[in-house]
């Protein structure tokens, strides 16, 4: 037996990785969302669909605005340890410790990332950057920076990217 709805909002509302840009720079958008306040500035169009672009100006370590009137893939996205622990996969506890080592990994390869390169950026940005810029094949600790990024990705794509979801995302980039 999986969790159940109160445990799937805690785990839900304890990681945030789909809102604050961990995992996807965009949110697909319905159309008949309608974005009111700082997210109407967030609205951005490709290939002809909506989108908002991460992270969710309402997320502040957790979502703001859970209870609110928000868009639905805000409700209706569930992370594969989401479903995971819904399907009885994982326990609540051991959602919970998966999020915590994965927040940890990625805070400490973002803090490592400002201490080399300055400004704070998205885990998304410093993935992107490591492996466009050059750079980061010709200075060790940018080297190990981008290790560091590819591995959290690996996690990231094992516990938390559900395989219909990123398959999207990555056509985006392409």
């Amino acid at each position: 037996m999986g969790v159940n709805s109160l445990e799937e909002q805690e785990i839900c509302i304890s990681c945030g990785f789909c809102c604050d840009r961990t995992l996807f720079d965009v949110a697909r958008l319905t159309a008949s969302d309608e974005l009111w306040g700082k997210l109407v500035d967030r609205e951005t169009e490709i290939d002809g669909k909506r989108f908002m672009r991460l992270p969710c100006p309402y997320f502040d370590s957790k979502c703001t605005i859970y209870d609110k009137n928000k868009p639905a893939v805000c409700s209706s996205f569930k992370c594969k340890v989401l479903k995971d622990s819904i399907n009885g996969v994982f326990t609540k506890q051991e959602a919970l410790d998966i999020i915590k080592e994965a927040k940890k990994t990625r805070d400490e390869l973002v803090k490592e990332y400002r201490l080399l390169k300055g400004p704070e950026k998205t885990f998304r940005e410093i993935f992107v950057d490591a492996h466009k810029n050059p750079e980061f094949e010709k200075n060790k600790e940018l080297r190990l920076i981008k290790m560091k990024a590819d591995l959290l990705d690996i996690l990231l794509t094992k516990y938390f990217k559900p395989e219909d979801a990123f398959k999207e995302f990555y056509e985006l980039i392409d």
